[in-house]
């Protein structure tokens, strides 16, 4: 039954069907029935370029927004990559790196977007106290901008001041 299903996936495509399966491949695609039927490649060009014929830059942008919903981030910066929709790029990628916990790309990307709460909360949560204060004032937040002037000053070792505050 496993087997069935990719086999009718493969011999009902109308032309291609991409199928991402990770970075090591499943046994499945050397299997006798499906071998034949499959073009394995990990030429993104040639990926690239298949999906550029299919797709107008419109079904890519309605396509990003579907896996945007769906919190697929990662296919949706792709979409809209393809779409040339420069903006939403960005904000996928912010929140692909924020699902993925890489905070100093969150924090970049979200201040990239205008999101300066998250990029802030971020920039703090990678330890970039610095970018995170200066946000924080720029939200007129002061018990955040507070905290990470004290967290700056800690960093650069600079006590004196450290105590002159408490």
């Amino acid at each position: 039954h496993e087997i069935n299903l990719p086999y009718v996936a493969i011999t009902r495509a109308q032309k291609d069907l991409l199928i991402y399966d990770g970075k090591q491949s499943s046994l499945i695609w050397r299997s006798e029935p499906i071998r034949d039927k499959v073009f394995a490649t990990d030429d993104l060009n040639y990926i690239g370029g298949i999906w550029n014929v299919i797709s107008t830059p419109e079904e890519w942008l309605e396509q990003g927004h579907y896996f945007f919903e769906r919190t697929y981030y990662k296919a949706a910066l792709e979409c809209y990559k393809n779409a040339g929709e420069d903006d939403l790029f960005l904000k996928a990628k912010a929140y692909d790196a924020e699902k993925r916990q890489d905070f100093k790309v969150a924090a970049n990307s979200f201040e990239q977007i205008g999101e300066l709460e998250k990029a802030a909360f971020y920039h703090e949560k990678s330890e970039n106290y610095i970018q995170a204060l200066r946000l924080w004032r720029k939200l007129k937040n002061k018990p955040n901008a507070f905290r990470c002037h004290v967290k700056t000053l800690e960093q650069e070792g600079r006590f004196g001041e450290l105590a002159d505050i408490y």
